[in-house]
């Protein structure tokens, strides 16, 4: 009889939440799209239903009247506050980040800095999580940010500030690879000893770019940012998709020839040993950048060795991934307050990577000075290697 009201309980429940919220797959906090609020709001009347749903089972499954109302009720609103504090525990850490922002306004102006410096407890979180890296207060920076954010700014200027944006994040990147010291000598004949990385790492690191769709003329424009950066990485892609609402789709594909020991026997990644940067131009509530991460790790990267670097973060985004990967060093650029019903950062950037593509298209045919194509500067480093 347990068993029977447990899985009655289990399919209304899951039915009920599913369909009010479209975010959680109960029991289960991960959230997908949306913020864990619209849970909250579903439980807010949950006394009024538990009865109806109670009676439901009752007449359905216990039409003789075996069934108790009552005890069904004791036991589903236990596990419904069960439930609630888990979430509530979640509040918790959210709590550093909400501070004075007010609730997403068109008509309100968001300012650079402003979900940090509106925060007093931000600064006692970041002292904790000494894996996250915050270079949005730097100047450069919001100057690009702020033209790539602007809907007026089209064609060849959107591009290079997208450049701009990406190559600036990802060499802040090699702040966190190990270097070690080397003594060269200059074209002046003088010595000069200087940080280098090492030459195992130099080969062993892979660059990936996460995308939400799967496209595969998307990874050519974003491979050259990554190995103009990283020249001696493998680059590829890694988009994570939802063609089903609850299931990803996650697709993976190289741009640069890579050693067949990075591929599988059965076509997966082998990337054990390697150091991993991912770029996520935009995460809002961190659930694609998580099964990214998730897939890396999969593949034999360890925690420490991977590197996610992100143009745009929100507060939800940033505070869910650096408490599921402690380990995982986050480089982000500007930290936006929050996440709109749509999904999306706000203020955002709409979508990035369809705007950095369709102004891309329209330069295709005209040659960019000074961004060489990948396969221009293999060819260079093959010259150089023959002569």
């Amino acid at each position: 009889m347990d068993q029977v009201m447990i899985a009655a309980v289990a399919i209304q429940t899951s039915i009920r939440i599913r369909s009010s919220t479209k975010t959680f797959k109960s029991p289960s906090l991960k959230r997908k799209r949306f913020c864990h609020s619209s849970l909250l709001q579903s439980m807010s009347y949950s006394s009024m239903w538990m009865k109806e749903v109670g009676t439901r089972c009752q007449s359905y499954f216990f039409p003789h009247g075996s069934f108790h109302c009552g005890s069904f009720i004791s036991f589903f609103r236990a596990y419904l506050a069960n439930l609630n504090e888990k979430v509530l525990n979640y509040d918790s850490k959210m709590s550093v980040f909400q501070g004075s922002i007010a609730s997403a306004d068109f008509d309100r102006i968001y300012e650079a800095g402003q979900a940090i410096s509106q925060s007093n407890k931000f600064e006692v979180w970041r002292a904790r999580h000494r894996n996250v890296h915050i270079i949005g207060d730097l100047k450069p920076y919001q100057m690009f940010l702020t033209y790539v954010r602007d809907s007026q700014t089209t064609g060849e200027d959107f591009v290079n500030y997208a450049d701009l944006l990406m190559r600036f994040l990802l060499s802040y990147s090699y702040n966190l690879l190990p270097c070690e010291k080397q003594i060269v000598t200059t074209s002046s004949g003088y010595k000069y000893k200087g940080p280098r990385l090492p030459a195992a790492l130099d080969t062993n690191t892979v660059a990936f770019v996460m995308t939400t769709e799967s496209h595969p003329e998307w990874l050519g424009p974003f491979a050259e940012v990554l190995g103009a950066c990283f020249p001696g990485a493998s680059v590829g892609e890694l988009a994570v998709s939802w063609p089903d609402e609850w299931e990803p789709d996650v697709v993976w594909r190289w741009h640069t020839p890579s050693p067949k020991r990075r591929v599988g026997r059965k076509g997966g990644l082998v990337l054990k040993g390697c150091t991993a940067v991912l770029l996520c131009p935009i995460v809002a509530t961190g659930i694609s950048a998580e099964i990214a991460i998730n897939q890396l790790i999969g593949a034999g990267t360890e925690p420490k060795n991977i590197i996610l670097t992100s143009m745009v973060i929100s507060m939800e985004g940033l505070a869910y991934l650096s408490e599921q990967f402690p380990r995982v060093q986050f480089v982000v650029g500007e930290v936006d307050p929050e996440v709109d019903g749509g999904g999306l950062t706000v203020p955002g950037m709409g979508n990035f990577v369809q705007r950095y593509m369709d102004h891309r298209k329209g330069l295709a045919h005209r040659p960019r000075a000074g961004v060489p194509g990948v396969h221009e500067r293999q060819l260079n480093r093959a010259g150089r290697s023959g002569s």
